[in-house]
């Protein structure tokens, strides 16, 4: 397998580069996800499975919603 480029890699802006992303994944599970998920649960919401389907499909939307906006 051919090894990328070093220089394709310094052109990646730093909100880009896989730590960053990374990163921020860690802290959407950590702290946004896991209190969206007590407040459901707070709500009615008793079996994890529907908890997650939920949080799931509101995070689907919204990404589905940003990139709808960017293409007009």
């Amino acid at each position: 397998m051919k090894r990328p480029d070093a220089r394709l890699m310094e052109n990646i802006q730093e909100r880009c580069r896989p730590t960053t992303v990374a990163h921020a994944y860690s802290n959407l599970e950590s702290q946004e996800w896991v209190d969206a998920k007590e407040a459901l649960e707070e709500a009615g919401y008793v079996d994890d499975v529907s908890v997650m389907r939920f949080l799931a499909e509101v995070l689907m939307v919204y990404m589905l919603s940003a990139y709808t906006l960017n293409e007009i």
